[in-house]
């Protein structure tokens, strides 16, 4: 009789616990407000390209923007013209994303031997990922790992051995040559500059204090633009003595396919143009080129089908890109690049 009353108090208190525990359950909720598992709100830009990439078809991908030039107070252009002869453009693209690729080790280890070999080096953990940074007298070598970038500067003085372009293109080739790394060797192309103020003043003359020798992306034959009108990867600074300053790189990643997207003709880009869907990303010489108020007209002198890349988000996607050059009531006549999106 005991052990029955015993068993029987047992059973009872067993109910109660798990009684207890579906109404707290219940209570819990009732009383506390979900949280939706939603992306963190991203800022508008005025190029949203909403691609699908993977997965469910309301799976999208992330916004991306692209800057506007510093010198931009608006994106009017004035009274526009086209004045390129009749183009062939492509009516169909491919929208890539990104394999997760980082510079290989041995590369590494090649570049660090290579440009700076004995030099003390440092691991450093950014929020963005990790940079090795090696320093040696003058020189200096930072590898941004999460990016794909590389980064080279020599203080040093040296001694004066000037040359002209085509040699100088030729030397950038052979130093990138040596290094082992891959990029578009028919694209060399010379701008020069001149120091003023701690600032860089674009010059014609191929004396200037500095002379950047910048080549393409080598990247799947594709012509891959980036951030404020840029289209070169690899530059090679020297000075007018003819030595190197400064060498930077982008480790080119391996882009695919995703998916086929149909493009905008022509002219009806130019009409996005005239509608002011474009973004100016590019406008003047002058690295501290001033603010612009006020552009007078704008004429087009080229237009081509390239891609677009920001350094940060994993797609590239066709965009149309135009140059040409802007009047202002302020200065000379300003060089100007268009990007304008191809996808929807």
């Amino acid at each position: 009789m005991a052990d029955s009353i015993l068993s029987f108090k047992k059973r009872f208190i067993l109910a109660l616990l798990f009684g207890g525990f579906f109404l707290v359950l219940i209570v819990l909720s009732i009383f506390i407000k979900k949280t939706p598992l939603t992306a963190p709100p991203t800022p508008i830009s005025p190029t949203l390209v909403p691609v699908e990439v993977s997965g469910t078809p309301q799976e999208k991908s992330s916004p991306i923007k692209i800057e506007p030039a510093p010198a931009v107070e608006n994106n009017e252009l004035g009274t526009i013209k086209f004045s390129y002869q009749s183009k062939n453009v492509p009516n169909s693209g491919t929208v890539y994303t990104q394999a997760p690729t980082s510079i290989p080790t041995d590369v590494v280890a090649r570049i660090q031997e290579k440009l700076i070999a004995g030099g003390q080096e440092r691991i450093l953990n950014t929020p963005k990922g990790q940079v090795i940074f090696m320093q040696k007298d003058s020189k200096t070598l930072t590898i941004y790992l999460y990016s794909r970038t590389i980064s080279y500067s020599d203080s040093s003085p040296q001694a004066s051995t000037p040359q002209n372009t085509s040699s100088l293109l030729k030397r950038a080739a052979d130093f990138i040559a040596s290094l082992n790394l891959p990029y578009d060797n028919t694209s060399g192309s010379a701008t020069y500059f001149n120091e003023k103020e701690g600032d860089l003043v674009p010059s014609n003359d191929p004396n200037a204090d500095l002379i950047d020798i910048s080549f393409k992306e080598a990247v799947q034959g594709l012509t891959v633009y980036r951030q404020f009108g840029s289209n070169a990867s690899t530059h090679v600074w020297f000075s007018k003595a003819g030595g190197i300053k400064k060498f930077t790189y982008f480790y080119t990643p391996q882009y695919v396919p995703q998916k086929s997207v149909i493009l905008p003709t022509l002219n009806e880009a130019e009409r996005m143009i005239l509608d002011k869907k474009g973004i100016i990303v590019g406008l003047g010489r002058d690295y501290q080129q001033p603010p612009v108020k006020s552009i007078s007209s704008t004429t087009f002198t080229s237009v081509e089908v390239a891609y677009f890349n920001n350094g940060v988000d994993t797609l590239l996607y066709p965009i149309f890109v135009f140059k040409g050059t802007s009047l202002t009531d302020q200065s000379s006549p300003l060089p100007v690049t268009i990007y304008l999106q191809a996808v929807n």
